[in-house]
Parts: C-alpha cells; structure tokens; sequence
C-alpha cells in the first residue's frame, strides 16, 4: 500500500510520516486508525499527569532542601549563641575577681637617675587625703 491510495487525511497522513513506528503499524494492518488514536489519546495524558509527578518531586526535594538548609542555620545559631555565652561567663569571672583598688595601693611612677621607677602608695580614708610611702 502507498500513503496516497490510503484514506487518511493529508494532516493525519503528515502525523503518521513523522510516526514512522505507528505509520509503519498502520500500513502493515497490525493496527487500525481508531486503536491508533487511543494510544495517541493515553500518551497525551500520560504526558499531562507527568509533569504533576515530577512537580511533587520538585516540591518534596525543595522542601528537604529547605530543611537541611533551616538545620544548618539552626546549628550557627546555636553554636553563635554558645559562644556568647561563653564570653559571658569569661566576662563574668574577671568581673568577679577582680581587686577593689580605691582604698589600697595607688601606683606612683617617677624618674630617678634617667630611669622610671614605680613605687606602691597606700592611700588613707581619712579626711585628710595625703599620702604615705610604702617601702
């Protein structure tokens, strides 16, 4: 049989020649027209319902992606924020021991023969603010 002595349509027949599998089916008789279409028709919505499969992939795959993403800024956070902490309580402990020098010794620094020297004063909390050398 040749395409033209066929009675297709010229459309169906230009669908067919690009089909060459179906065409070849068609023109060998192991299939007819209406068989044909069926199979076009269930490749069309397999090829509709795909896409929505692939979307839920997508959307499964952005949410985990998502998450680790979420986990990951999660984990900065907390060790950021155990970090702080731990330059609190440093913080805290120098506070705490820390000396109170108002009423102890006051250094007092001076030249003497072209070199600094230092000496410790201890101050007094009298009334009378002077100074007494400690040596």
């Amino acid at each position: 049989m040749r395409a033209g002595s066929c009675s297709l349509t010229p459309t169906r027949q230009l669908q067919i020649m690009v089909n060459s599998l179906q065409a070849q089916l068609l023109k060998t008789g192991l299939v007819d027209e209406k068989k044909l279409k069926q199979a076009q028709r269930a490749k069309k919505k397999a090829a509709k319902t795909a896409p929505a499969e692939d979307t839920g992939k997508a959307i499964a795959q952005a949410r985990s992606e998502k998450a680790e993403r979420d986990r990951q800024l999660n984990q900065q956070r907390q060790q950021e924020a155990a970090r702080k902490e731990r330059e609190a309580q440093v913080k805290q402990m120098v506070e705490n021991s820390k000396l109170d020098r108002s009423g102890g010794e006051t250094p007092y620094q001076f030249v003497s023969k072209n070199k600094i020297k230092k000496k410790n004063l201890l101050t007094e909390k009298s009334s009378n603010k002077k100074c007494k050398t400690k040596m």
